[in-house]
């Protein structure tokens, strides 16, 4: 047995190597969040094809609680992990104790407040569906631990078999169950099968054992330090769930499935970028979070692929709405169209906003970043109280609304104390808005007029048609920037 821990480096140099260490991790992560991806929608056109709204309006709403309780159980500690300078064996083991101990807490309090969530909602099965879900909650908790140290290790494939395996195999077995005709089980058994792996490979991989604390006197100023950023999780994960919930108590889980797979769609295509990026950046930020002009220069370069990623994203989901729920749900899903539809405004200010966040954590500013989504929540569930009583599509305008108005200002308050940061990206993220609005717009215009009748023959036709239009203009302007910025240097 290897204790992780205690190999950490105790210094945070940025040496010349870390780019190349970065880079590796990022096309590796990028590589498997590719095949993920691919996995995930092949497995949401099964499933979509083989259980009802209302199976998974039943689960998201379950789902929904058991993670705000994992966000709980967490404590932030995991970040804490990775951002710190300096850790030891003693202070990560007593680290897992803490995330074992609320995992157990917050896993009970689901559990018992599950016949009353049943009553809230008027549907009896949610009970048995939450209580189920409450126990996934204390082995994801164990599983954190043992996966930060690998990340702030950089130990990048054994990070990516501990988010590729277990996705994978549970897919399968739900697929099988969902096949035979399990219905809604067949969803519970994805996230069991899914928490049990992960917590399997994560302790496997890390070969890593936690030990005595000594003196616990020591995790106070971690478990600070956690707290604030699990404020910050915890309110982005209630604003993540009001729409959800609310949907769920007014109209009911049918209404929520359709609008929840509306908004699974528009996650995928930017996960590709963002999750696997967040894992290979936040360390390597932070280890250059005393010399910011070298952190600003690796941030730019990360955040634009993320913009080019999530604008063509924003601008398919606008003009190709209808072809991609009817390939990749089925035409029983098509009330789903204009959720999507409205849905795909919000990608670009949704990955602005995830990657504003990563200067706040790097930097150690957690506290900032705290604030910050804890003033913003208030308006986020607003927005959805207005909106819950007209409907689903409705919820969808709201959320982008609020997505779009409060990116811009975030990403205005993490670039603080970082000069020229928001002057050189404020213009290519609104640049990358109205690329994607001018092509997604455009794209639905000419679907409306030369459309085929075969949906897979359209989504392919006017897809390719409009990738070609933003990427060609995405990179004109682009050209124009660069050359720009060429003559000024020049006088």
């Amino acid at each position: 047995m290897v204790d992780l821990a205690g190999r950490l480096p105790r210094e945070w140099r940025p040496a010349g190597g870390l780019g190349r260490r970065v880079l590796h991790g990022g096309l590796l992560a990028v590589a498997a969040q590719a095949g993920r991806t691919a996995f995930q929608l092949g497995l949401t056109a099964l499933l979509a094809r083989l259980l009802v709204p209302e199976d998974f309006g039943l689960v998201a709403i379950a789902a929904g609680l058991a993670g705000i309780g994992s966000v709980v159980a967490e404590l932030g500690l995991s970040l804490v992990t990775i951002q710190r300078r300096h850790i030891d064996h003693a202070l990560s083991s007593g680290f897992f104790y803490a995330n074992l101990l609320a995992g157990i807490v917050a896993a009970l309090a689901v559990a018992a407040a599950a016949p009353l969530v049943a009553a809230i909602f008027g549907e009896p099965r949610l009970a048995w569906v939450t209580l189920l879900l409450a126990g996934t909650i204390p082995l994801l908790a164990a599983s954190r631990q043992p996966l930060a140290l690998l990340q702030r290790a950089m130990r990048w494939r054994a990070v990516q078999v501990v988010g590729s395996v277990p996705p994978l195999v549970a897919g399968l077995v739900a697929a099988g169950l969902a096949l035979a005709g399990f219905g809604v089980t067949a969803l519970l058994a994805l996230a069991w099968t899914s928490a049990v792996l992960t917590l399997a490979l994560s302790w496997r991989l890390a070969r890593w054992r936690p030990g005595g604390v000594g003196d616990w006197r020591r995790l106070r100023g971690p478990l600070r330090e956690g707290l604030i950023l699990s404020a910050y999780g915890l309110a982005d994960a209630i604003a993540g769930q009001g729409d959800d919930q609310l949907l769920g108590w007014r109209w009911g889980p049918a209404v929520l499935g359709l609008y929840g797979r509306a908004q699974a769609l528009i996650t995928l295509p930017t996960q590709l970028m963002l999750a696997p990026l967040s894992s290979a950046l936040i360390p390597a930020l932070s280890r250059l979070q005393d010399e910011p002009r070298a952190l600003a220069r690796l941030y730019r370069r990360a955040v634009l692929p993320v913009m080019l990623a999530s604008g063509l994203s924003s601008a398919l989901f606008v003009g190709l709405a209808g072809p991609v729920v009817e390939v990749v749900l089925g035409p029983q899903w098509n009330a789903a169209v204009p959720m999507l539809e409205i849905l795909g405004f919000a990608v670009l200010p949704l990955a602005a906003s995830r990657t504003a966040a990563w200067l706040w954590i790097a930097r150690g500013q957690s506290g900032q970043l705290a604030r910050w989504t804890l003033f913003t929540l208030p308006l986020w569930l607003a927005g959805f109280a207005l909106a819950v009583a007209s409907g689903p599509v409705a919820m969808a305008a709201a959320f982008a609304a609020a997505a779009t108005i409060l990116a811009p200002a975030g990403l205005f308050h993490a670039t603080r104390g970082m000069p020229g940061l928001f002057a050189s990206l404020g213009p290519a993220w609104l640049a990358s808005v109205a690329l994607a609005l001018a092509s997604g717009i455009g794209g639905r215009a000419l679907l409306g007029v030369l459309a085929t009748g075969n949906p897979l023959v359209d989504l392919c036709l006017f897809g390719g048609a409009i990738s070609m239009i933003f990427l060609a203009s995405a990179g004109a302007v682009g050209a124009a920037c660069r050359r720009r910025r060429t003559e000024h240097a020049d006088v």
